[in-house]
C-alpha cells in the first residue's frame, strides 16, 4: 500500500513523482495526488498534481518526514 511521501513510478510511462495526496472512494479506488519532481517548461517546480490510481504505481523509495527525531538529544 503506497503512503504519503513515498516517491512512485508510473509502470506505464515511467512517470516519477511525489505522493502528496490520497483520495479514496466509496467503492475502494485509491487515487494518488503525484507531485513530479522535475521543472516545467518554464524551469519552476510543478504547481498541480498528476492524478493515478494505485495499481498502476510502484514505490522507488520512501521519503523521510523533516522536523525533529523522536530520539535526538534536546539542547
Amino acid at each position: 500500500m503506497i503512503k504519503l511521501g513515498q516517491m512512485v513510478e508510473d509502470q506505464i510511462t515511467g512517470f516519477k513523482g511525489k505522493v502528496m495526496a490520497i483520495t479514496e472512494y466509496l467503492h475502494g479506488c485509491r487515487r494518488m495526488g503525484i507531485l513530479p519532481m522535475t521543472l516545467n517548461k518554464e524551469d519552476l517546480p510543478h504547481e498541480d498534481y498528476i492524478w493515478m490510481d494505485e495499481p498502476r504505481l510502484t514505490s522507488t523509495k520512501i521519503s523521510e518526514p523533516g522536523g525533529p527525531r523522536p530520539d535526538a538529544p534536546s539542547r
